[in-house]
């Protein structure tokens, strides 16, 4: 016991003799940890804070791929989101996928559900339910008007392809009727004179 003590005490007696080391680590605990902390709060006290709603959204890539409903725009991570029919929460055929950050510093989520063996007349008993600590519900339900699906979108991309060929094409006939007319206003050449004369005053 009495080598231990006599061990420790000369990085004891170090520490103690040293005053100004023992004066900045307790101004450093007692003052910069601490105005430091009260920074941090104060500038993440606005998105602790916020409890915004999320926007909502429905998507179907195509009739075989499974109908995500996404959510984005809000803060807090202690959300909870999933699909339930009559009230009650499904779990088969259902994926959850991870809380994710936005750009602007709030999140986004996605649960699919997979609906390839449910009549498209029984998709409205479906629902998605979003859930953040506090506040109401936010119900989505599942309507075909409600869903934003690709194999819509192509019709914006097909129709302005279609427009453009159309527009190509009577360009096209356009320029060729207007080469035909200007050929036939000109006057012919020295060549075709000859060959004419030729047929109508033959030589001996």
């Amino acid at each position: 016991m009495d080598r231990c003590k006599a061990r420790s005490c000369p990085d004891q007696t170090k520490w103690d003799n040293n005053k100004y080391a023992l004066q900045y680590e307790k101004f450093y605990f007692t003052r910069v940890c601490v105005d430091w902390l009260k920074k941090y709060v104060s500038s993440g006290k606005t998105s602790l804070i916020k409890k915004d709603l999320p926007s909502v959204s429905l998507l179907h890539r195509s009739q075989s791929s499974p109908v995500s409903c996404h959510a984005t725009g809000f803060y807090s991570n202690r959300t909870e989101m999933f699909w339930r029919k009559h009230g009650e929460e499904l779990h088969h055929g259902v994926v959850k996928g991870e809380i994710l950050p936005n750009n602007d510093g709030t999140s986004q989520m996605t649960v699919n559900i997979n609906l390839l063996s449910v009549p498209p007349e029984d998709w409205t008993k479906y629902e998605c339910v979003f859930q953040l600590p506090g506040e109401k519900d936010l119900v989505t339900k599942l309507e075909k008007e409600k869903i934003r699906s690709n194999d819509g979108n192509l019709s914006f991309i097909i129709i302005p392809i279609i427009v453009a060929v159309v527009v190509f094409a009577l360009i096209a006939v356009i320029g060729f009727i207007h080469y035909k007319k200007k050929n036939a206003r000109r006057p012919p050449s020295s060549v075709e004179t000859y060959e004419c004369r030729e047929q109508m005053f033959p030589t001996a």
